[in-house]
């Protein structure tokens, strides 16, 4: 499940995405 970059900044500001779904939204989203 793919989240906007607006809603993937704001989990990581609050430390609530797992470093594993943070790899796959980097090399799904941002290229």
């Amino acid at each position: 499940m793919i989240k906007p970059d607006w809603w993937i900044r704001e989990m990581a500001k609050k430390g609530m995405i797992e470093p594993f779904e943070e790899r796959l939204v980097r090399e799904g989203v941002i290229s």
